[in-house]
């Protein structure tokens, strides 16, 4: 969704999309839009990517769907989608994992709640720019939790996709 001011929005359809098969993390492409009157691209500044992560002890947030349901019966299809949105504050950083077997890659320790299903939810800092996604909770322990830096997928590869001012669509990475 592409949003306005005085609590408009317009659906903006994905142009194209990139997931990874080795982690929990899709990147999607709007179409581009345009203002009627001037023709200028119509930017959106909800979700953007960062690389630099917010110092330990910021204020985080989440929105995610947690704890979707998925009912098949009588030739029917229900699928039960629960926002959540959830704020806590980041705790601790590992640049080299937290342990060996578990979480071996950079993440932060937060005081979030994240639910099953939550994995893979954009994280963002107080500015609202995602610099991490939901990694992992703590059964038992609802304050403690995990994301992984975003800065992974940075270098990911989106084929076929187009920016503001391109003859034809190309190759970009995510930073790009």
């Amino acid at each position: 969704m592409h949003f306005r001011p005085g609590d408009v929005y317009l659906l903006r359809p994905v142009a194209r999309a990139w997931h990874s098969s080795g982690v929990d993390v899709a990147v999607g492409v709007a179409t581009p839009m345009h203002r009627n009157e001037t023709r200028e691209p119509l930017l959106n500044g909800i979700l953007t990517l960062t690389a630099s992560g917010p110092p330990v002890g910021s204020d985080i947030a989440t929105f995610a769907f947690a704890n979707t349901t998925i009912k098949r019966g009588g030739g029917k299809l229900e699928v039960r989608l629960n926002p959540e949105f959830e704020e806590g504050r980041l705790i601790d950083y590992f640049p080299n994992g937290r342990d060996r077997a578990m979480i071996s890659w950079p993440v932060y320790e937060t005081s979030m709640v994240i639910l099953g299903g939550a994995s893979g939810g954009p994280v963002v800092d107080n500015s609202g720019a995602t610099f991490a996604i939901n990694t992992s909770g703590v059964d038992g322990q609802p304050d403690i939790s995990y994301v992984t830096p975003i800065d992974f997928i940075l270098d990911a590869v989106v084929e076929n996709a187009a920016l503001l001012g391109d003859d034809k669509p190309r190759s970009y990475t995510v930073r790009e």
